[in-house]
């Protein structure tokens, strides 16, 4: 079966379709769709399951997502029928103040070449241009205002298969 919302999005994919009365978890890979699945099946909410399948994606394919980079989620409340947004970017050192970072771009781009003068900008590769991690805090967030397991019980699939091992497919 060919998927194609070519008419109104220009998408055409060989995926089947899924069509469910309840639930539904996809990720690409199947042990951590299985986890987001367990926790659903636990009572879990579907941010429940978004953190399990996220963490067991740490394990069973770490080159895809990781700790140490950004998260982002809508998350649809349908209790309110509201959407919710989190921007789960890394953050800026504590201690950085916007007069170091300027003071900082300033000295990294030195006097203009031309005499025009422009906005300091600090290049890609310099020490403050580095944040710390936005997706563990992404997960405590989304799991700690829409999530009713506890976190033991949501991070069990991934520690599981850190553990014991699994199977790497093709």
């Amino acid at each position: 079966m060919t998927f194609s919302v070519a008419a109104n999005y220009g998408f055409s994919g060989r995926r089947s379709v899924v069509m469910t009365p309840r639930a539904a978890v996809a990720s690409s890979q199947p042990l951590a769709t299985e986890a987001g699945v367990r926790v659903l099946r636990q009572g879990g909410t579907a941010a429940d399951a978004a953190v399990a399948v996220a963490a067991a994606l740490q394990v069973t394919k770490p080159c895809m997502t990781g700790l140490g980079g950004d998260a982002f989620f809508l998350y649809y409340d349908s209790a309110t029928r509201t959407v919710h947004a989190y921007n789960g970017s890394g953050r800026s050192p504590a201690a950085l103040t916007l007069e170091a970072a300027l003071a900082a771009a300033a000295a990294a781009a030195g006097a203009a070449q031309d005499g025009v003068p422009r906005a300091p900008a600090l290049p890609d590769l310099h020490p403050l241009t580095v944040t710390g991690p936005g997706a563990p805090d992404a997960w405590v967030a989304l799991h700690d205002r829409f999530g009713v397991l506890g976190r033991g019980e949501v991070l069990e699939p991934a520690i599981a298969l850190a553990q014991d091992g699994f199977p790497v497919a093709p």
